[in-house]
Parts: C-alpha cells; sequence; structure tokens
C-alpha cells in the first residue's frame, strides 16, 4: 500500500512537471509600474471608462487632505 501511494506520488508529480509548465501558464511581469503614453493612447481605444477613472482619481487624490500623509510633499490638500 506504502509503496503504490508513492508510485502514485511520483507519477503525478512527473505528469505535473511535463504538462503543467506550458507557455499558457507563463506571464511575464511589467518592466516597471509606470504606463506609457502609448500605453494609455490604447487603453483609451479600447476602453474610455478606464482612462476616464483614471483620471477622476487623480483628480480627487489631488483635494482629498490627508491622504499622502499630512506631512508630504505630494499632499496637495493641506499645503497648496
Amino acid at each position: 500500500m506504502k509503496k503504490s501511494v508513492i508510485k502514485l506520488m511520483m507519477i503525478s508529480g512527473l505528469v505535473l512537471t511535463v504538462f503543467g509548465c506550458s507557455d499558457d501558464f507563463i506571464n511575464e511581469a511589467p518592466e516597471s509600474g509606470f504606463q506609457t503614453i502609448n500605453q494609455f493612447g490604447e487603453i483609451a481605444e479600447s476602453n474610455p471608462d478606464i482612462l476616464s477613472g483614471f483620471i477622476e482619481g487623480v483628480y480627487s487624490n489631488m483635494y482629498t487632505t490627508g491622504t499622502g500623509g499630512t506631512t508630504g510633499h505630494d499632499d496637495f490638500g493641506h499645503k497648496a
């Protein structure tokens, strides 16, 4: 019984190793966390609502006090 369980685990591991690593499952990580101008253009063409939501989020963050901390240089609501 113990040997059959070990064999089953080894066969399962081998099958997962051989068939589990296809190119479909490998996602390349982006080089940076920033979007380029071209990427914003592609986003706007595919779904304009995403871009307008991004702009609304930036605008609301600029006038909400305490969002970046009260002593940060980017807390526009506090120091502007």
